[in-house]
């Protein structure tokens, strides 16, 4: 499989030059998990960014499913923005295999301290990311605030 082509298809990296995408390519490792492996554990310290080349990755918090993940998506990525453990687990589900692209955090900073325009492209495309979820979250106020005003 080609990383750089892959990598054209992930919205948080749409906004990446084509040379941006080749040095990134080269930083990432393809990974196989099987179905039940844990890919990252809940409150370890994250240390890398993945995105789901094939398969699908279920996050779990609190023993509670919060997401299926399947080819493109994003998960790990606000090791990016802040130190700290990991908000929730991810595993390998469904299907007998899953294939992932992986970044070590420390080599992709010091990319994107080196490279302007690639930190500038990452940060956009993880501002939209976390615009989503920030939309998303409210929404789901807004409704459990109307529940429970008709109850």
């Amino acid at each position: 499989m080609n990383i750089r082509e892959f990598l054209r298809e992930v919205d948080l990296f749409r906004d990446l030059a084509p040379a941006d995408l080749e040095r990134l390519a080269s930083l990432a490792r393809v990974e196989t998990f099987s179905r039940g492996a844990v890919i990252v554990r809940e409150r370890e310290p994250a240390g890398r960014i993945y995105a789901v080349l094939s398969g699908i990755v279920e996050t779990v918090q609190a023993g509670r499913r919060m997401a299926r993940l399947e080819r493109g998506e994003v998960f790990g990525e606000m090791a990016l923005l802040e130190k700290g453990p990991s908000p929730a687990a991810a595993q390998a589900a469904v299907v007998p295999e899953t294939h992932v692209a992986a970044w070590d955090l420390q080599p992709l900073l010091a990319l994107m301290a080196q490279d302007a325009s690639l930190a500038a492209g990452l940060l956009r495309g993880l501002a939209r990311r976390l615009a989503r979820r920030l939309r998303a979250a409210s929404e789901a106020v807004a409704a459990l605030h109307r529940a429970m005003d008709s109850a």
